[in-house]
């Protein structure tokens, strides 16, 4: 029988009732984005996918169009109350630097429009999917002024257990 799958993006709240765009000013404190599972679900996520939008002149040299980032982007694996860094301890801190975890990194620019960046973070390229049940999450922590952002998402992707 097939497992039914989801995406969902990673929010204020970690239930997909909190705040989803991740553009806020952060710098004087950190502000987490998350998934958690309901107490009852296990989830099987299978990829991350991040999306950035500014204006034009996205380059792989800063964050967005010219932000610079002084603390990065984090991504941590909280299972069993224990921390483990995905980005092997060095924050994403330009549009490049996404390529050091997932090499799935795309810049469009698009002439008098937006410039957008994607990423894909597929986690079973690197063996299998991350698996959260209970009180196990799967965080962005930002702590960096992102309000020169147009738009700014990390959706995940995977299946319920």
């Amino acid at each position: 029988m097939a497992k039914p799958i989801f995406s969902r993006y990673l929010d204020t709240n970690g239930d997909g009732t909190g705040t989803k765009t991740a553009n806020g000013n952060y710098a004087a404190a950190a502000e987490e984005f998350y998934i958690q599972p309901a107490e009852w679900q296990t989830l099987s996520l299978a990829r991350l996918i991040v999306y950035a939008e500014d204006t034009g002149g996205m380059d792989n040299g800063s964050y967005g169009n010219g932000i610079t980032l002084t603390n990065g982007i984090r991504v941590i694996l909280t299972k069993d109350g224990v921390d483990t860094d995905l980005d092997g301890g060095l924050a994403i801190k330009s549009n490049g630097q996404w390529k050091r975890l997932c090499y799935d990194e795309h810049i469009d620019s698009a002439g008098s429009g937006n410039d957008s960046m994607a990423v894909r973070w597929t986690f079973t390229k690197a063996g299998q999917e991350l698996k959260i049940s209970g009180s196990d999450k799967l965080r962005v922590i930002l702590n960096d002024d992102f309000t020169g952002l147009i738009d700014h998402t990390f959706l995940v992707q995977g299946y319920i257990d």
